[in-house]
């Protein structure tokens, strides 16, 4: 019964207004377990409604990642490949397709992108002349509905899977309040080509609580191809400094606009566009990025229930 809780998790409880009827606790020496099977088969020290079958919500990525750590090995590790038919020319030029083809690594944010597109030109590679052409290939997944979840299809926690997956699709926004002023200033990362983003939001009376719906977060398409964010409402003042991320862009778009906002310096070109397609049998691999081990990014999981890095070790595992 909820009477024979302990002291510390009733008080815990208490504090953070969690109802002990929704909560389930099973704690079971390991000790000298030869098996899980065994294991499983030991009376538990302490238990609260441990007979009854409940959601295990993400409390499953345990699961995903120990069998990850057992079947790949703590060391394995995903790899992000550039291919072309040839290689550059005296001058730089790549004539033909730009090839890129992950195997599912959850972890190619931004910063890591922009160092490849550069290793990329330290090779030669100055001037793309033809289309960046993802292979997502590696991942055979039906199409995922990013809004079946909860309806939320913005929320980074409802991204679907994607074999070559860049920086989470994710578009973040960091508003900083400036009280005397009456609004929150705007930063945004990463850099991406076309969008237009506003450089503050109005601060708005009362209490924070649902800050990111009382934002009124919009997309506009413009006749010229670009895309605007704009704020239909505004941040509370009471909130103070927050990160606002979101998934604004289908895969395809979101690529070409960070690669190219990425690519078009330092007098690069880049002529094409992003399609999604296969690699050659016969293309020559550039260069290949490693991602961080299984072991960092099992920990990076659990740590912050991240799901799309649970989503990509799973189907990794097939």
């Amino acid at each position: 019964s909820d009477s024979s809780v302990p002291a510390e998790i009733a008080r815990a409880a208490r504090r953070w207004r969690v109802d002990l009827k929704d909560v389930v606790i099973s704690v079971v020496p390991l000790d000298g377990a030869r098996s899980p099977k065994e294991a499983a088969a030991r009376k538990p020290r302490y238990a609260l409604h441990a007979d009854r079958a409940d959601r295990p919500a993400s409390t499953a990525k345990l699961v995903t990642t120990l069998v990850a750590l057992e079947e790949l090995g703590a060391s394995w590790r995903w790899k992000t490949t550039f291919y072309a038919a040839g290689r550059p020319d005296a001058e730089g030029r790549l004539k033909g397709p730009l090839y890129l083809r992950g195997t599912g690594d959850p972890t190619l944010v931004v910063e890591d992108y922009a160092l490849e597109l550069r290793r990329l030109a330290a090779i030669g590679v100055k001037h793309i002349e033809g289309d960046l052409v993802i292979d997502r290939s590696a991942f055979n997944v039906p199409k995922f509905d990013s809004a079946a979840f909860d309806g939320r299809a913005s929320r980074p926690y409802n991204l679907g899977p994607d074999a070559t997956l860049l920086n989470y699709r994710n578009l973040a926004l960091e508003l900083i309040p400036d009280r005397e002023a009456g609004v929150a200033r705007i930063s945004a990362l990463p850099p991406l080509s076309g969008i237009r983003i506003p450089k503050e939001v109005k601060l708005t009376k009362g209490a924070c609580g649902d800050w990111k719906t009382k934002l009124g977060y919009r997309i506009d398409a413009l006749e010229s191809g670009e895309k605007r964010v704009r704020f239909t409402g505004g941040l509370p003042a009471a909130c103070g400094p927050k990160a606002f991320n979101v998934i604004s862009f289908a895969p395809n778009e979101y690529a070409e606009r960070m690669t190219r906002a990425l690519w078009a310096r330092d007098g690069r070109t880049w002529t094409g566009r992003v399609v999604e397609g296969r690699v050659p049998a016969d293309a020559k691999p550039l260069l290949v990025r490693q991602s961080p081990s299984l072991s960092e990014v099992a920990e990076l999981t659990n740590k912050w229930s991240n799901n799309i890095m649970a989503r990509h070790i799973f189907l990794s595992l097939g």
